[in-house]
């Protein structure tokens, strides 16, 4: 997925979009799944999401959903400010071609002035 932003997303955006990217902890690549207990009778105590069980697979859940649900507020946020940086530039750009054509006007009347 961080490769996929990364093509996505260019210039100093491109860390805003890899802070987007959880990564998963060893521990939790070791486990079978998401929220289902360490070892044998689930788990040592500790956290809800460790001790296994229905709270744990339903601890997993919300969290999954929470970090989605924050991606997706985080993307939004950049293509809005990506959005705006457009419309900045092209009123930049129509100004600089105003100010071209005023340049280009004044050479020419000097152009005309001079072999007067």
């Amino acid at each position: 997925m961080l490769a996929s932003l990364v093509r996505v997303v260019n210039g100093p955006a491109r860390f805003q979009a890899a802070m987007l990217v959880r990564s998963m902890s060893t521990l939790d690549c070791l486990m079978p799944g998401w929220g289902v207990g360490m070892g044998r009778g689930g788990g040592a105590g500790g956290s809800v999401r460790a001790s296994g069980g229905a709270f744990g697979l339903r601890e997993a859940a919300f969290e999954e959903e929470y970090f989605k649900r924050v991606t997706e507020e985080q993307l939004k946020h950049l293509h809005d400010h990506v959005a705006e940086e457009i419309v900045y530039l092209q009123k930049q750009v129509k100004d600089m071609e105003a100010n071209i054509e005023v340049k280009k006007k004044r050479l020419h009347d000097l152009q005309t002035h001079m072999t007067a």
